[in-house]
């Protein structure tokens, strides 16, 4: 009899399913264009936020077509502005180093500063001529 009864819960449908992952929804563009003039036209009459909610739409998800639509216009495609954006993050990161090794730079010049003080030292530069 146990073992029938561990075949039986074994053949069983757990208890705690787990969640299935929402699928991300996906528009065409002539649906992106419909959806971004109607929100458009609901801005200028004072209903924009009646719209989205109709619509089932978020405002960033219209605001990120409409920056991609001007990207297009212009030439840019949305892996050259990824491209950039990845390319303006390198820098700012280089740029952050740079600035802490600058400022490990200048405390290091001015201890040797006060250090050439407290000894007494010439700060002038003593440069030989190789001529």
């Amino acid at each position: 009899m146990k073992a029938m009864a561990d075949d039986e819960t074994r053949d069983a449908k757990p208890r705690n399913p787990a969640p299935v992952a929402p699928t991300q929804r996906r528009y065409p563009a002539a649906e992106r264009a419909r959806l971004l003039a109607g929100w458009e036209a609901a801005l200028a009459a004072g209903t924009g936020g009646a719209y989205l909610r109709q619509q089932g739409v978020y405002r960033t998800t219209l605001a990120r077509w409409r920056d991609e639509a001007a990207d297009a216009a212009k030439g840019v495609s949305a892996t050259d502005h990824l491209k950039l954006t990845a390319e303006v993050a390198q820098l700012k990161r280089s740029l952050a180093i740079a600035k802490q090794k600058l400022e490990q730079a200048e405390v290091i010049i001015d201890v040797q500063k006060k250090l050439s003080l407290v000894l007494g030292l010439s700060l002038t530069a003593t440069t030989s001529d190789p001529k």
